[in-house]
């Protein structure tokens, strides 16, 4: 008996009836971490935690006084009951005692056999846990039978199927399967029951992709792993899946993006922290003549200028250290650069620039834009501007003048610097000068009404040309005709907003066409006076130079054709009756001339006073 209870690998412990300790065995002694010469002799609550410790006396001493079994309360199951039990370490776990009560030598004595479950507990709470991972794992699991049947299915497969639990389990694993894996499960397993080989099992130990079949109908892509066990002398295999749409669905982006730079027309380069060019798109390969084995892996500074080239590593070093994204702030929203060419030639561009992470790698991505074209188109157009005749004014809906052609400092008197920047007004005479941005102001906002309401605006210049005065810089006015043309550009760089004012000087036009309704008056007034072919001759000579000359030559004839000087200004102001008094003085003597030199007058014609008469 003795050699029972000692070889016994469940702790044995015997007491009397005052909770001393009479027996314990190696593996007691060995659980509980004492030695048994420290056991023997002490009492029983050394080996329990409170409040046992001290409740177990008062629980010995009712017991014998009663004979009432409670203290001995037995499960009726298991005919035993689950305790705490310390440790000399202070340490406690759960144990399992069964309770004997004997007499030995007349003596009532208590035995109490135990069985440590540390190491169920342990196993319970991996189960738990175990169980806990299951519900809550975001990919699918699920167990089968070797028939293929379904033994447990958790939470994440059921959505990811889209079928509940009690719709899965029970059912057999083909129907997660599209065909032609669907009508070959069965015999997949089959062969590998019948052979042993364990080519299934073993490829999806290292898992493999396939498809899943979704309630819907609906196919997915998945990676499965495959395991083998025994359970309860049941062989299953455990199937974890993992859904690939979204990484395939990333995939098919990055492929689509990959695409994108591959395809863009404009050069795309990603460096890292060092400045060291990670990708290079064809587009920036062909922009700056490098092939892409050149590029990759160079510092960024061979695609710029100097002194560009010299400061990069800097900045990048200056926004590392102190965070301040300066640069890339300033990149984002993008800036006009110079970019080198392999051949030493530079070219503008736009560069955008953003920051990111790449498996774990800060990386800087620049989209450039080439600006040569465009360039060169702006250079072709100011050229245009340059040089026409008219003036040309650029202003912003603040009147301010951003740019105007030599033509608008030539007729305004105003050098270029004193009209950049200056207001619109300064080439205005008043009252307009005064009121000319509450015209901007009322038609601006007209505008953004009409756009609200989506009416059009009618406005009495902008789209139209009239007839206004400018004011040169010394203060003089002269004539203008102007047309005034709205422009709105929003481009990748910024938002523009104002108006261009295209001028013509009308002071030589309005001249010329008070010359000409003098002419008209002069070739009215002959027409008048003379024979209508003798006008048509005069007309001629007029316009003739080289033969001023329109007198006929008749012998013994003379024509004598007088003007008096300054007549029209000073028969304007004067009545007919005067004008008409003056001319009979002068005619009495041409009279009193023809008498003295005995010259006969054959006709007088008086030309003044048949206007004069006219005029009545």
């Amino acid at each position: 008996m003795y050699n029972l209870v000692a070889t016994c690998m469940d702790p044995i412990v015997q007491i009397d009836c005052e909770g001393t300790i009479r027996l314990a065995n190696p593996a007691c002694c060995k659980c509980f971490q004492y030695e048994e010469s420290e056991l023997i002799g002490k009492n029983i609550t050394m080996l329990m935690p409170e409040p046992y410790a001290t409740q177990h006396g008062n629980f010995i001493k009712n017991y014998l006084r009663t004979g009432n079994a409670k203290v001995m309360n037995k499960d009726s199951k298991s005919g035993g009951r689950k305790l705490p039990a310390l440790r000399r370490d202070g340490t406690t776990f759960p144990m399992f005692l069964t309770l004997t009560e004997a007499v030995v030598e007349g003596e009532k004595v208590f035995t109490g056999i135990m069985r440590n479950l540390s190491a169920e507990e342990e196993e319970k709470q991996t189960l738990l846990a175990m169980h806990g991972l299951l519900e809550s794992s975001i990919d699918p699991i699920v167990q089968i039978s070797y028939d293929g049947t379904i033994r447990l299915a958790n939470p994440a497969c059921c959505k990811c199927f889209q079928y509940s639990d009690s719709e899965l389990v029970g059912m057999n694993i083909c129907m997660l399967m599209p065909e032609p894996y669907s009508s070959k499960h069965a015999q997949f397993i089959e062969n590998y029951l019948r052979s042993g080989i364990p080519k299934v099992v073993e490829e999806g130990r290292k898992g493999r992709k396939l498809p899943g079949l979704r309630r819907d109908g609906t196919t997915f892509p998945m990676f499965l792993t495959l395991s083998e066990s025994v359970i309860n002398g049941t062989k299953v295999f455990t199937g974890i899946m993992r859904n690939l749409s979204a990484e395939e669905e990333e995939k098919q982006t990055l492929l689509a993006m990959h695409g994108l730079v591959k395809s863009s027309i404009d050069p795309i380069v990603q460096i890292n922290d060092m400045g060291i060019i990670r990708l290079a798109n064809p587009a920036c390969c062909k922009c700056f003549q490098y092939e892409e084995s050149e590029l990759i892996g160079k510092n960024i500074n061979t695609l710029m200028p100097e002194p560009y080239a010299t400061k990069h590593d800097q900045f990048i070093a200056n926004y590392l250290k102190t965070g301040i994204p300066k640069v890339v702030e300033r990149g984002r929203k993008g800036r006009k650069l110079p970019g080198m060419r392999r051949d030493g030639t530079t070219f503008p561009m736009f560069l955008t620039l953003s920051e990111s992470l790449v498996n774990g790698e800060k990386v800087f991505t620049g989209i450039m834009r080439n600006l040569s074209a465009e360039e060169e188109e702006r250079q072709i157009l100011a050229a245009m501007i340059d040089s026409c005749i008219d003036p040309i004014v650029v202003i912003t809906t603040q009147g301010e003048i951003e740019r105007c052609n030599p033509a608008c400092t030539n007729v305004f008197g105003y050098t270029k610097d004193e009209l950049i920047g200056g207001n619109i007004t300064m080439l205005m005479p008043e009252p307009h000068a005064t009121i000319h941005q509450q015209y901007i102001d009322k038609y601006l906002n007209s505008h953004k009404r009409a756009r609200s309401n989506s009416e059009g605006s009618e406005s009495k210049i902008v789209g139209k040309g009239r007839d206004v005065s400018g004011k040169r810089k010394d203060g003089s006015e002269f004539p203008v005709f102007l047309s005034v043309s709205e422009f709105q550009i929003n481009s990748f760089r910024k938002e523009r907003h104002g108006f261009i004012g295209i001028m013509r000087d009308m002071s030589e036009k309005e001249r010329a066409i008070a010359a000409e309704v003098e002419k008209g008056k002069s070739e009215a007034l002959l027409m008048n006076v003379l024979p209508h072919h003798i006008c048509e001759r005069m007309k001629e000579c007029t316009d003739d130079h080289e033969h001023m000359q329109i007198a006929d030559a008749f012998d013994n004839v003379t024509i004598l054709f007088a003007d008096i000087v300054g007549f029209t200004k000073f028969a304007s102001h004067r009545s007919p009756m005067e004008v008409v008094h003056y001319l009979n003085r002068v005619f009495r003597n041409f009279d009193v001339l023809v008498g003295k030199y005995n010259l006969e007058k054959v006709s007088l014609m008086l030309f003044e006073v048949i206007t004069c008469e006219h005029s009545f």
